[in-house]
């Protein structure tokens, strides 16, 4: 163990093995069983055998839904890849065209569609509508084996802020850029929540995605398409997700972002059939969807502060490595103790605890929040952010902030 990491870190760093030590397996279904068991995430070469072609295998100059062309390829997730096409009815106006694998449209676990009609009809005035995603179009599409595949084109973002920050200094975007895109994010969770009454389930710096005032221009300055070989040795396209930093001039005030990817959210009323009751990825996992005691709006608002942190400080709160099942443990050696009523309800509570609340695995050393964050004094009001972190980052859902309470914190107040 590297000496310099900051007792948090250090004890974190040393749980981290504990599913291993403990002979535990993940239980995360990351979609329903039966897409997530096919979909092989090797996405990028693959060559499209009979009963591989999971992916839509577009190329590039292709004609999708009769309008559509196919400029390069943005990205790919577990169950979609993600195209820049331009419209053929509106020369130079480009789009995201998100394609479903054929298990992903066939699954009857799927709702994105359903959510995308909401999010682009509920409410245009409100002021967290620019900061979720449009869908303009929608339609389906075979592949040449005859597979379907749901399309869904929407407005084009350029890149995440992981890709985005890793290019900055330190790793870390500006702290007041942060609090800007922080900012935005919380009034795309008031759209999603109290608009919408749609639960997100998968916030993650991933999922945030940024663009910039000058996008034809961002477009015009991009690399020509790369190519990776296929299981059949056929070239494909290759991921390239629009870089920003090509533009010599970019100015943060034009960047705005967005929270994207609502393939796997849940409506607010219909938790209790959601395809799986343990959402989110384990690093990022509220504490009540850890231990099965039930989860509902608050769940975004841990994964929200989360994400701050990661943005913020450049490291996750807890490994990404670790195994959902060590995550409620590395949360006792953060926050402290589960309350008592959690744990009662909860339905994997004696997976973790003795029937006397006491852990099972249970270290005499604890950490905090304060002591997770390497060299404080580099961080300017670093009191200010570990107490914004706080009010997310409550053990009791019950307890922790509403979002025009974060929004009132004085950590943005700068972007206010």
């Amino acid at each position: 163990m590297k000496s310099w990491l900051p007792p948090l870190k250090r004890i974190v760093a040393d749980f981290s093995f504990l599913p291993r030590l403990c002979r535990l397996t993940p239980r995360t279904p990351i979609l329903p069983s039966k897409v997530a068991t096919a979909a092989v995430p090797s996405e990028e070469v693959s060559g499209g055998g009979a009963e591989e072609d999971l992916f839509y295998s577009a190329s590039i100059g292709e004609v999708l839904g009769s309008r559509y062309v196919v400029k390069r390829k943005l990205g790919w997730g577990i169950y979609s890849n993600v195209w820049m096409v331009e419209d053929m009815e509106k020369p130079n106006t480009y789009f995201a065209l998100k394609a479903l694998t054929t298990l992903g449209t066939v699954s009857p676990d799927i709702h994105e569609l359903e959510y995308l009609e909401c999010i682009r009809d509920a409410d245009p005035s409100h002021r967290g509508y620019r900061h979720v995603p449009h869908m303009f179009d929608h339609f389906m599409l075979k592949c040449a084996l005859g597979h379907p595949h749901r399309c869904f084109v929407t407005g084009l973002m350029a890149e995440s802020t992981v890709s985005f920050a890793a290019r900055s200094r330190n790793n870390r975007l500006r702290l007041k850029l942060t609090k800007q895109i922080t900012k935005e994010i919380i009034f795309a969770l008031d759209y999603l929540h109290n608009v919408c009454n749609i639960i997100h389930t998968d916030i993650k710096p991933s999922n945030i995605l940024v663009a910039c005032t000058d996008m034809e221009e961002l477009i015009n300055q991009l690399e020509p398409v790369k190519y990776l070989s296929g299981s059949d040795g056929i070239q494909v396209p290759q991921s390239q997700p629009l870089n920003m930093s090509c533009l010599p001039e970019l100015q943060e005030e034009g960047i705005h972002a967005k929270l994207t990817d609502v393939g796997v959210a849940c409506w607010a009323d219909k938790v209790d059939q959601h395809f799986t009751e343990v959402i989110q990825s384990p690093a990022l996992r509220a504490p009540e969807v850890c231990i099965g005691a039930g989860w509902g709006k608050p769940a975004d608002i841990w994964s929200l502060g989360c994400t701050v942190y990661e943005l913020v400080l450049s490291d996750s709160l807890f490994p990404r490595e670790a195994s959902d099942r060590a995550i409620p443990i590395l949360q006792t050696l953060v926050f402290g103790d589960f309350p008592s009523h959690m744990l009662e309800r909860g339905k994997y509570t004696l997976e973790h605890y003795n029937p006397n609340g006491r852990l099972k695995i249970d270290p005499e050393s604890r950490g905090s929040l304060e002591l997770s964050i390497e060299d404080p004094g580099s961080l300017p009001d670093v009191d200010v952010f570990i107490d914004f972190l706080k009010q997310m980052l409550r053990l009791d859902p019950e307890q922790r902030a509403s979002l025009d309470e974060l929004l009132q914190h004085e950590w943005l107040k700068e972007v206010m």
